[in-house]
């Protein structure tokens, strides 16, 4: 009969190697963030003089932007202010405008009093 080749079976208890595992693991996360950071860069730079240049562009951008958007905001409360002002205009204007028609039925008579002070005296005009 054919001799059947066998394998001896170690039975042992498999033990995590966790120092082995650690190390692996952050070589793979150092791989993929270098990766990570390659992609990101921007490579349109080839010397100095063009990254500068670059540079003062954006901020260039940036400060016009900026100033854009505040000069926007102080004109949109500077109309509301003047839109609020003319509000208040007309609402005083109808208060003076009661009040003269409540004392246009009047006359004034002035004279002085005693301690040569003056008096003032309201008449209703029949």
């Amino acid at each position: 009969m054919i001799d059947i080749k066998t394998r001896k079976v170690i039975k042992n208890i498999k033990v995590l190697d966790k120092s082995a595992e650690l190390s692996k693991n952050m070589k793979d996360a150092f791989v993929r963030t270098k990766d990570k950071a390659e992609e990101t860069q921007q490579t349109t730079h080839d010397t100095p003089n063009a990254y500068a240049t670059d540079k003062a562009s954006e901020k260039a951008n940036e400060v016009t932007n900026i100033t854009a958007y505040k000069a926007e905001r102080f004109g949109r409360n500077s109309t509301k202010k003047v839109y609020n002002n003319i509000k208040a205009f007309r609402n005083n204007h109808k208060v003076v405008q009661n009040w003269a028609d409540v004392l246009s039925v009047y006359s004034v008579k002035t004279s002085t009093g005693d301690n040569h002070t003056d008096v003032v005296e309201w008449i209703q005009i029949e």
